[in-house]
């Protein structure tokens, strides 16, 4: 029979025999690699050779296919100026369970090589490096006839820096701070357990952070994901990436710049709340929160700060995530701003309903502001409320606008419920916000 052992220096391992196949149940020997790495040659008198007296008389030789492994080239580059990247750190890791995993960096060179990957894997390639965002690609040995050279190429994006005034003797004051600037919260946007397809609910929000970028064109996002904590380290690093894509994704085709969009991700390092309760026990609706993406404004005139918010489940109160204009030590003149004030006030009780109807309301305001009253974004604040309608033209001072809703109780539990929506406006604080109340039954 034939047998392998991988050699060390001068030990080597225990031989293992290499089983059916490659070995029958008549003789089998002198065992050699050819020139091309992924076939051997075996001299056995196993059945099917040439037949002179009985099945198994005499030696022939046979060409067998081996297990060949691939290897690949990763090559890092700064993604804006095209320069290459000494020094990055490169991780590979198997995805879809597998052990592989393997961590190399080049101090003299933008690349570096991973060898002996088997045939019909899938594997992640992570980039790291000092002052850049991480960088990450994918890459598949499956369907491979042959031993095969891939190369794969990760654009790293530089984390932008803070501009600093040198110390002096003595340090300058720092100037009064002259401009308006405010601080502008969404909603996180949250999965479902180990899925990264962008939920209906989160499309909302990500309406309103493409209609924001393309109204500002000087901004840039970072797009960053999370995981629970359930499952591998690796495998939840891969999950968060192919979170951020989808995001990613989802921004783009509606017409976001990529440049405009930094992409990052954090696995399971970074929650906001317990996976598990004190006593050790799974904790799905803090797992839920979580499971998130959150946007951040890297430059420009606005950042945005996000907060966590509920991810909304049918069980809790939906929350908006939004939170109102924070300005440093300047107040808005009232003329500089919209107001809104409200006909009938900004709360509604539907009273008893019956589990699965659908109501409606309109809630009226005035805008007593100096300045037209102009809505640029209305959302319900989970599935179960939905914006029917609302002032889609200007609402000049004094004039009338509306802000229609209909709840759907069909997924909500027995029992008394809240809800809400809201709509962003060049109002103080930009966030208008309307609830409601009922009872299923």
């Amino acid at each position: 029979d034939i047998f392998s052992s991988k050699v060390v220096g001068a030990a080597a391992e225990t031989p293992k025999n290499l089983g059916k196949g490659i070995n029958s149940r008549v003789d089998d020997m002198y065992f050699t690699i050819a020139d091309n790495d992924y076939q051997g040659y075996v001299v056995s008198n196993r059945p099917g050779g040439y037949s002179l007296k009985s099945e198994t008389c005499c030696d022939d030789i046979w060409t067998i296919d081996l297990p060949f492994t691939n290897e690949v080239l990763v090559t890092s580059t700064d993604r804006d100026s095209k320069v290459s990247l000494n020094k990055v750190k490169v991780r590979l890791i198997e995805i879809g369970g597998g052990k592989k995993t393997d961590m190399k960096n080049n101090p003299m060179g933008n690349d570096v090589t991973f060898n002996m990957l088997p045939i019909d894997r899938k594997y992640k390639i992570v980039g790291s490096l000092d002052g850049y965002y991480n960088d990450s690609t994918e890459i598949s040995t499956a369907g491979f006839k042959k031993p095969t050279n891939m190369t794969a190429m990760l654009k790293l994006v530089k984390i932008p820096e803070i501009a600093q005034v040198k110390p002096k003797d003595p340090v300058p004051p720092p100037p009064p701070i002259k401009e308006i600037k405010e601080y502008i919260s969404f909603h996180n946007i949250y999965w479902d357990f180990n899925k990264w397809n962008v939920r209906p609910v989160s499309s909302l929000t990500m309406d309103t952070v493409v209609n924001i970028l393309a109204a500002h064109p000087d901004w840039v996002v970072e797009v960053g994901s999370h995981t629970d904590a359930l499952g591998s380290n690796d495998y939840n690093d891969v999950l968060s990436d192919r979170r951020t894509k989808a995001a990613m994704d989802y921004l783009t085709k509606k017409g976001t710049p990529s440049a405009q969009l930094v992409p990052t991700h954090f696995g399971e390092a970074n929650p906001v709340a317990p996976n598990a309760d004190e006593k050790g026990k799974d904790n799905p609706t803090g797992r839920q929160a979580n499971r998130r993406t959150e946007f951040r404004i890297l430059k420009g005139g606005v950042i945005i700060k996000t907060i966590t918010a509920a991810p909304g489940h049918s069980s809790t109160e939906p929350k908006t995530g939004m939170q109102s204009v924070e300005e440093f030590g300047v107040k808005k003149k009232r003329e500089d701003v919209a107001h809104v004030k409200w006909m009938s006030g900004n709360t509604h009780d539907f009273g008893d309903l019956k589990k699965g109807t659908k109501v409606s309301h309109t809630f009226e305001f005035v805008n007593d502001g100096k300045m037209p009253l102009t809505i640029d974004f209305a959302a319900g604040g989970c599935d179960c409320t939905k914006i029917d309608d609302y002032s889609k033209k200007a609402v000049g001072p004094g004039e009338k606008g509306f802000l229609k809703i209909t709840f759907d109780t069909t997924e909500k539990d027995l029992g008394p419920t809240k809800g809400d929506a809201n709509f962003m406006a060049n109002t103080d604080p930009v966030v208008t916000e309307v609830k409601f109340t009922a009872v299923v039954k």
